[in-house]
C-alpha cells in the first residue's frame, strides 16, 4: 500500500554533529558511497546513496544555519527492508513490523546513530499505491478511457498534463500530488533498459495495474498534526487516498458505446431530466472527454458557476443510472466494459479480512 516515504527527524546541534561523524566513518568503512554536498538549490544538505539497496535511497543531513534548522532525512523504499532486491511490489501495512525493526537495526546498531524508532519519525512525503491484477489486453484501454475523465479546472494545464500523451500511464501533476497510474509490467521494462538495474521476477508484472497517488506534503490534505509514520499505517487513510482521486476523474458505472448509452437514458421517465442528460452525454462524446465538455458548455453560458452546477449535476445524474459519462469508441468492437472500481474496493476489503491490523510491539 505503500512504496516510497520521505522521513524526517529534527536534530540539535550536538546530535547533527555527531550524525555527520557517525554516517561518514560507516560508509567509508563499508567501501559506500560517501557524504557529499549536492549542489544546486539543495546546497544545504549532506546526502548519500550508500544505502539505496536496503531501502534507504537517499540519506540527507540537513543543515539549514539561517533558520537553525538540523535534521536527518531520508528517501525510504520499506519493501527493500522486507525482501531485498524486491522493486516490483509495494509495502503492505503489515509488513511495517519487520521494517520497523530492520530500520531501527541499521540506524542504531550498524551506523551507530542515536536515533529515535521508525514509527516516530515524522512523514513529510507518501506515495500510496496498490496493483491491481487487469487483463494485459485492456490496460492500455483503460487508461485511455480514464484521461477522457473528469479532470478538475487546476489539472487542465500544460504543466500538470506534459506526461498525458504517454499510451501506457495517467500522470497528472498537481500543486502538493502527483497522481500515477501506469501499466506496472511496460514500465519497469522501460526502466530497466534506461539503466543498468536489473529488475528480479518482471512477468509476474504483466497484467498489473498500478495506481499510485504521490502526496509531496503531507500537511497539504492530513489535517491532524500528527505526522507519525505510525499514524500513516491505516488502511482506511490509504483507501480514501487512493479512491479519492479515483472517484474524481474516474467515477462508477459501466463503460458503454455512445449509442447503448443513449439508450439507457432514453428510458428516464422523467422528460426535463431526460433531455438534459441527453444534451450533457452528447456534449461528452462530441469534445472527446468530460474535462473538455465542462470546459465548453460553462464557455457557451453567461453564467459560470450555475453553467458548472449543472453540469456536475447531470454528470452525477449519469452516473447514478450506472453509465460512465465516456463512452466505447466503436471501433474497438467493445459494447462493454466494466469499471474498474469495484476491484478497487475488493482489493482493500480482502486486505483487511486477511489483515484486520498492524501488530505494534512496543
Amino acid at each position: 500500500m505503500i512504496d516510497t516515504m520521505y522521513i524526517t527527524w529534527e536534530l540539535t546541534k550536538r546530535e547533527y554533529d555527531a550524525a555527520v561523524n557517525a554516517l561518514d566513518l560507516f560508509l567509508r568503512s563499508n567501501s559506500l558511497s560517501p557524504i557529499h554536498k549536492k549542489k544546486g538549490s539543495d546546497n544545504n544538505a549532506l546526502i548519500t546513496y550508500g544505502l539505496a539497496k536496503y531501502g534507504l535511497k537517499e540519506i540527507r543531513l540537513r543543515n539549514n544555519k539561517r533558520y537553525g534548522y538540523r535534521a536527518i532525512e531520508i528517501l525510504l523504499r520499506p519493501k527493500l527492508l522486507v525482501d531485498e532486491g524486491n522493486y516490483n511490489d509495494v509495502t503492505h501495512l503489515h509488513e511495517f513490523v519487520i521494517v520497523r525493526h530492520r530500520f531501527n537495526c541499521i540506524l542504531r546498531n550498524k551506523i551507530g546513530l542515536d536515533a529515535p524508532d521508525l514509527f516516530y519519525w515524522k512523514v513529510k512525503r507518501i506515495d500510496d499505491a496498490i496493483d491491481l491484477k487487469v487483463d494485459e489486453l485492456l490496460l492500455s484501454k483503460y487508461m485511455f478511457l480514464f484521461k477522457k475523465g473528469n479532470l478538475l479546472n487546476y489539472m487542465c494545464n500544460s504543466n500538470a498534463l506534459q506526461y498525458f500523451d504517454a499510451e501506457n500511464n495517467v500522470y497528472i501533476i498537481g500543486k502538493n500530488f502527483r497522481i500515477n497510474w501506469y501499466d506496472r509490467y511496460i514500465t519497469q521494462c522501460s526502466k530497466q533498459k534506461k539503466t543498468k538495474k536489473q529488475y528480479n521476477n518482471l512477468e509476474e508484472l504483466r497484467g498489473k495495474f498500478r495506481l499510485e497517488i504521490q502526496t509531496r506534503d503531507v500537511r497539504g490534505y492530513i489535517k491532524t498534526k500528527d505526522h507519525s509514520v505510525l499514524s500513516f499505517l491505516d488502511i482506511k487513510r490509504t483507501q480514501q487516498r487512493i479512491m479519492y482521486f479515483y472517484d474524481l476523474i474516474v467515477g462508477g458505472g459501466t463503460y458503454y458505446t455512445y449509442d447503448q448509452g443513449m439508450e439507457i437514458i432514453n428510458k428516464v421517465s422523467c422528460q426535463i431530466q431526460r433531455v438534459a442528460l441527453r444534451k450533457c452525454y452528447k456534449l461528452i462524446n462530441q469534445e472527446g472527454s468530460i474535462w473538455r465538455a465542462r470546459m465548453k458548455y460553462i464557455e457557451m453560458q453567461p453564467d459560470a458557476k450555475k453553467a458548472a452546477d449543472w453540469f456536475s449535476k447531470r454528470l452525477n445524474q449519469i452516473r447514478n443510472l450506472e453509465i460512465n459519462p465516456v463512452a466505447l469508441p466503436s471501433e474497438w468492437g467493445i459494447s462493454k466494459l466494466t469499471n474498474l472500481r469495484e476491484d478497487i474496493l475488493n482489493y482493500f476489503k480482502d486486505y483487511q479480512e486477511t489483515q484486520s491490523s498492524i501488530i505494534v510491539d512496543d
